[in-house]
């Protein structure tokens, strides 16, 4: 799914497209506000507060499951077994153990999605346009997709939700504890927020880097790159590219035309972008009605060499804002 070409690529994202339009995702806000909210509830100033397991994660991984159709009750074994199967596609993926995981992992998430097949089970007109799981099932069913396709389907958006979006989020708050007078000028004038997050996305990018494979020989000045061959984009260095953002290693909520390259570009744009630039939002909103000052009092960089975040971010509130309640 995530480096597929059409048509295959266009088949797969048609059962799914629907459910991640702009109009689809923005009936999520209330709900990202309300998990927020919940999770933000116990910070306080006398004690560090870790905001990777304490926000980050729990949010990228409930509103992704959710949005998909994943029981509540599924949501920590579907995670184990979406990193089993996406660990064959690592350094490390021919290694016997890597691939036995990830054979029981398939095993283990077909013989779950069968069961919750059937404890779901409603008239098709019941059935809203928008239920991920729902329509890949169906299309599994009438044999539109395979089973190992729907998988692959439902682990890419469930990965690229809680994996570079957590990520993001920890980039994030991180760059408003470094920047107070970018965190000071969110806070006086909310409406920069979309922007804000634009600008820091672009400034500190989950994702580092995209894996491609020529389709054919293409010839690079005065290199080639042979049909076959594995190509990495490096979306990171790109967002700081000085011929195309002036003053790239700025923070710069003024900066205009910011067309960054975190989300991806052509039939490979993020699906779930609009979800996720909404849980962004929400975040750096919240952040700058609820907390004055705030500093990361220790902090350790977690991912790989794609994905780019932060493994442990401790953060101490020093003045929280009256109106955070």
């Amino acid at each position: 799914f995530g480096n597929s070409a059409p048509p295959g690529h266009t088949r797969l994202r048609s059962l799914v497209n629907r459910a991640f339009t702009p109009t689809a995702m923005a009936a999520m806000r209330p709900t990202v506000e309300n998990v927020v909210d919940q999770l933000m509830g116990s910070v306080g100033e006398s004690a560090p507060w870790d905001a990777v397991p304490g926000l980050c994660e729990p949010l990228a991984v409930t509103t992704v499951l959710a949005h998909l159709g994943i029981p509540q009750d599924g949501w920590h074994s579907f995670r184990q077994w979406a990193i089993a199967l996406m660990m064959t596609r690592s350094e490390q993926g021919m290694q016997p153990a890597v691939v036995r995981n990830a054979e029981l992992a398939r095993a283990a998430m077909l013989d779950y999605l069968a069961r919750v097949a059937e404890r779901r089970e409603v008239p098709d007109e019941d059935l809203s346009p928008r239920d991920v799981l729902g329509a890949l099932l169906r299309a599994m069913d009438s044999e539109q997709i395979t089973a190992d396709e729907m998988l692959m389907t439902l682990i890419h958006i469930s990965m690229a939700g809680n994996g570079p979006l957590a990520m993001e989020l920890s980039n994030v708050i991180a760059a408003l504890a470094s920047h107070p007078d970018v965190r000071a000028r969110i806070a006086d004038d909310p409406e920069i927020v979309p922007a804000a997050v634009e600008e820091i996305m672009r400034w500190d990018s989950a994702t580092q880097y995209v894996a491609r494979w020529a389709t054919s020989d293409v010839p690079i000045g005065k290199r080639t790159i042979r049909k076959g061959q594995m190509v990495y984009a490096m979306i990171g260095a790109a967002n700081r590219d000085p011929e195309r953002f002036p003053d790239p290693d700025r923070i710069d909520l003024d900066r205009t035309n910011n067309r960054h390259l975190s989300f991806g570009m052509g039939i490979h744009f993020c699906l779930g972008t609009p979800l996720a630039r909404i849980q962004l939002e929400v975040v750096t909103r919240r952040i700058a009605e609820r907390w004055g000052a705030f500093e990361v009092v220790r902090a350790e960089r977690g991912g790989n060499l794609q994905v780019r975040g932060f493994g442990k971010l401790e953060i101490l509130a020093h003045a929280p804002n009256q109106c955070g309640g």
